[in-house]
């Protein structure tokens, strides 16, 4: 949960010299009030974090409702120079809409990180013993047999919600479909060889994938339903669990929290699937903060932008958002950051708790995430498995931005909001869980036709005319 008396938060401020307030509004309710600012300019706040510019979104900027700031490079001193640090300049300029603009501050990251993916006991693999899963038939063979042995269990559980386990898998089929998951366009992707998009919600090789997850759910091996924070956290802890998709840094809590005997959780690399072995897409340069047009009525407007640049992407700020603050998170020794006891010695480990307790490392404000940073919390053993993730390319990127004008853009938007939006969300857990038969070729052909009728095949010609390749 939020907290505004977070060290980051403060000092941060602090450095920048600004008194800032934080409308804290839970992510699930996130999209409705911050669509409705910008549709109306009301009650607006001066900056909007944790955003994406596309659909209807791209056009609302293009029509005035949105800051341009790339119209105010001399404003943003700190974004510059970290941009062009981490080389990522040209990926920052690829975010310009049709009309040659940036409305968009993004996070900056060093690298396409592998933070999350698929989490499994290692001490069952050991005991009974498999070696490492490389594919999604191995996974399988893992999770059946610890349902041979604990009937009662389901073996694997979502994290929160099933799309989290979907665009951790997903990429691996060539087939990412749904709204949040990468490249968050519900029913098309893009071909990194080909260099277009195409469509996924219909395919093949999304059908192979939804078989596979109906095949663990009907088997018993999937939990059908996705578990809150503290559930999930139980079912893993207890043994109701061995296996989940989600993120390294939540492994020292849950392994604290265990009481069975040798319980030890490890992240794995992604499974080889149809498409390969690949994880979660992430991008370097991409959802940042934006400045809603109401706010550049502010006569000091260039103070606030300047406060945002210094807060979010200055050195300083980068340090102090990733690890704290010299004398309360960490101290200098013999020139090295070393973390206090309090870090080192917690049972969820420095990065969870440096998260959890000052607000270091927060998708939501941290803006720009250094290596060093990030590795420095997570010890020894996530660096090692961060190299190796690197070394098999195990991250795609984030799929480029069509150009679109403003015309096209609100068109992309209200057919991706439309019905395929609900027949894309609503179908696939259906198909998951039983409730619509996937393995049945009418059922599967009025599903495909519905989406066509839902103009799908219109979505993507809009995409594929208006595609930036870099």
């Amino acid at each position: 949960p939020f907290k505004a008396d977070w060290l980051a938060l403060q000092e941060t401020a602090k450095l920048a010299n600004a008194e800032v307030t934080i409308e804290a509004i839970p992510e699930g309710d996130y999209s409705t009030p911050v669509n409705l600012a910008l549709d109306t300019q009301e009650d607006c706040p001066d900056v909007i974090m944790f955003q994406e510019i596309y659909g209807s979104k791209a056009s609302l900027c293009m029509n005035g409702g949105v800051v341009s700031i790339s119209d105010y490079p001399e404003w943003t001193p700190n974004f510059n120079a970290m941009a062009e640090k981490m080389g990522l300049v040209d990926q920052v300029n690829n975010l310009k809409l049709a009309d040659g603009k940036r409305y968009i501050m993004p996070s900056l990251h060093e690298s396409l990180e592998y933070s999350g993916g698929l989490i499994l006991r290692a001490d069952f693999l050991e005991a009974k013993g498999f070696d490492a899963p490389k594919t999604f038939d191995d996974l399988y063979e893992i999770l059946k047999a610890y349902k041979a042995e604990n009937p009662d269990s389901y073996p694997m559980v979502h994290y929160l919600f099933p799309y989290i386990t979907h665009r951790m898998i997903m990429p691996a089929w060539g087939c990412p479909v749904g709204y949040w998951v990468p490249p968050y366009l519900g029913s098309i992707a893009w071909d990194y060889e080909n260099e277009n998009y195409y469509i996924t919600a219909t395919s093949d090789t999304y059908r192979e994938y939804l078989k596979f997850m109906n095949k663990l759910a009907d088997e018993g091996l999937l939990d059908p339903e996705a578990s809150a924070d503290d559930v999930w956290s139980a079912k893993l802890t207890s043994g109701a669990a061995i296996c989940t998709y989600a993120y390294y840094d939540q492994i020292a809590g849950l392994e604290a929290a265990s009481d069975i005997e040798g319980f030890d959780l490890d992240l794995y690399l992604p499974l080889e699937g149809p498409a390969g072995a690949y994880g979660e897409n992430r991008g370097q340069a991409y959802r940042g903060l934006l400045f809603p047009a109401a706010a550049a009525e502010r006569e000091d407007f260039e103070q606030v932008v300047r406060a945002i640049d210094t807060m979010f992407y200055s050195e300083e700020a980068a340090k102090i958002w990733s690890i704290g603050v010299e004398g309360v998170t960490y101290n200098m020794v013999d020139g090295e950051i070393v973390f206090v006891e309090e870090a080192l010695n917690a049972e969820e480990g420095a990065a969870k708790y440096l998260q959890v307790n000052y607000g270091c490392g927060l998708s939501g404000f941290q803006s720009v995430w250094p290596d060093e940073y990030t590795l420095m919390k997570q010890g020894e053993e996530y660096a090692e498995i961060y190299a190796a993730a690197a070394a098999m390319n195990a991250n795609q990127p984030y799929a480029p931005e069509p150009w679109f004008d403003d015309f096209a853009a609100e068109d992309a938007g209200i057919l991706a909001n439309g019905a395929m939006f609900d027949l894309v969300e609503t179908y696939r857990e259906q198909f998951i869980n039983g409730d619509v038969d996937v393995n049945d070729d009418a059922v599967w052909a009025a599903y495909c036709q519905a989406l066509n009728d839902a103009g799908l095949q219109e979505y993507l010609d809009l995409y594929n005319e208006y595609r930036n390749q870099g």
